[in-house]
């Protein structure tokens, strides 16, 4: 086990806040939160150590679904979106269903050596 987010005191503990999605390049593996203020965290497998590399910086959104985009990008190149869940670009209600569209972004974010 490299992480473990509920044993305060542990050689492995890691504070993370609802571990959501994750990847891994050859370098790092990359864990992002699903939670207010959400962070991404990497763990460099050269080093064994984890450090927080992004946060979102909206307290009601999210990054999500982080790709290793190496390949495409060049070595420490990530995909990943962030979802705005408290900012709506448009409402509309049918019948009794509210459809809400929510702000967002797909970004591409460059660590060096991850």
């Amino acid at each position: 086990m490299i992480a473990d987010g509920d044993a305060p005191g542990s050689s492995v503990y890691v504070p993370f806040v609802s571990p959501d999605n994750m990847d891994t390049s050859a370098h790092s593996l990359m864990v992002q939160e699903d939670a207010d203020n959400a962070k991404i965290w990497r763990h460099d497998f050269g080093t064994g150590t984890w450090s927080v590399v992004a946060t979102v910086n909206d307290p009601d959104g999210e990054s999500s679904g982080i790709v290793d985009a190496s390949a495409w990008f060049g070595d420490g190149a990530w995909l990943l979106d962030v979802q705005g869940h408290g900012t709506f670009i448009e409402q509309e209600q049918i019948g009794d269903v509210l459809y809400k569209r929510e702000s967002g972004q797909l970004l591409l974010m460059k660590i060096p050596g991850s």
